[in-house]
């Protein structure tokens, strides 16, 4: 859009002289919403903690080397499933994942920086389970039907765009992912 190429109006709303005019950029933003559920705790030390599991030499390694634990996807696993409006059967429409990564303070900060939340979100909720094994489940639609768009704030290449995704502005979206949390509520209690 910067360049010129979009929808005519809006480019000339914030001062861009229209080269082309294409009604449809910008306009068919599909996200994934994304829902950790949990921690799901446990007794025994079975899960990964990072601040009792990791040492030095873990990064020294990585850092050296490309190897090591740091080197290893945090997923512990993912599957996809399909929601009850995927009636056809040949098509999951939502992905599941499982971390085995136990509370404690590295992963709170992990997962407000995955999940763009304000620092002391996580904190309040996780504080009574700090330093306790455990896991986490996510759920994400895999075929969102909401649509978003992207507009410019300006005609500066150095102002972000706005983004409106409109989340669950679909109602099928909202469905697909209550099933989706549901199944992993499901799957944590194997």
């Amino acid at each position: 859009m910067l360049s010129g190429i979009g929808p005519a109006a809006h480019l000339q709303s914030v001062g861009i002289i229209p080269k082309v005019d294409l009604p449809g950029v910008g306009q068919n933003l599909q996200d994934h919403p994304f829902a950790i559920v949990g921690p799901f705790l446990f007794e025994k030390p079975i899960s990964f903690m990072p601040n009792r599991d990791t040492k030095m030499e873990d990064a020294v390694e990585y850092v050296s080397k490309g190897t090591g634990f740091f080197s290893v996807n945090p997923v512990g696993a993912s599957g996809f499933i399909s929601s009850s409006l995927e009636s056809s059967g040949q098509w999951a429409d939502i992905q599941v994942f499982q971390y085995n990564i136990g509370v404690d303070r590295a992963t709170t900060y992990l997962i407000n920086q995955l999940c763009g939340l304000n620092d002391g979100v996580l904190e309040t909720f996780f504080e009574p389970h700090m330093n306790t094994d455990g896991n986490f489940g996510a759920a994400t639609i895999g075929r969102p039907k909401s649509v978003g768009s992207i507009t410019l704030a300006s005609n500066n290449p150095e102002d972000k765009p706005v983004i409106d995704p409109k989340y669950y502005s679909h109602p099928d979206d909202i469905t697909v992912h209550v099933d989706g949390n549901y199944s992993v509520l499901k799957f944590s209690k194997c």
